[in-house]
């Protein structure tokens, strides 16, 4: 068995506890059995002003994430927006820090096609996840989901 440590990118922090959360994570992601982190990533549902911090914690976060770690990505756009651009951003930051084969879960997807291409042809061990969500997707999110392999 191992273990997933994460912050879940709608909390929000004071300063102290930012700083606190972000030193808790750096020694909890160093144990051997923990074999995933995340959940991370970012989620626009919430108000704009919260963004910031979010960034700052994932940046943070995926300075820590090693190669035998499976990265758990979560993300959630404006409500009524398939969030491409904020997915686009996301990719940017994942990018920069870890590596094109390192093993990610992009969890509760619900972009479209474009940003489904993009994703996949920057990591070549990316696996997607859906929810029931995924009922309530427009024409361009479902194409998606039909386009990516089993």
């Amino acid at each position: 068995m191992e273990i997933a440590v994460g912050v879940h990118p709608k909390h929000q922090y004071s300063q102290d506890q930012f700083k606190r959360v972000v030193q808790e994570l750096c020694q909890l992601i160093k144990l051997p059995h923990v074999g995933a982190v995340g959940e991370i990533g970012l989620d626009h549902s919430v108000p704009r002003e919260r963004w910031a911090q979010q960034s700052v914690m994932l940046k943070k976060i995926l300075l820590l994430v090693e190669p035998r770690h499976v990265l758990v990505i979560h993300f959630r756009g404006i409500t009524g927006d398939s969030g491409a651009e904020a997915y686009l951003l996301l990719l940017y930051y994942v990018k920069k820090a870890v590596r094109p084969d390192q093993r990610i879960n992009l969890h509760c997807f619900s972009g479209d096609s474009y940003v489904r291409d993009q994703w996949t042809s920057a990591f070549s061990q990316l696996y997607f996840g859906f929810t029931s969500m995924a009922a309530k997707f427009n024409n361009q999110q479902s194409k998606a989901i039909r386009g990516n392999p089993l």
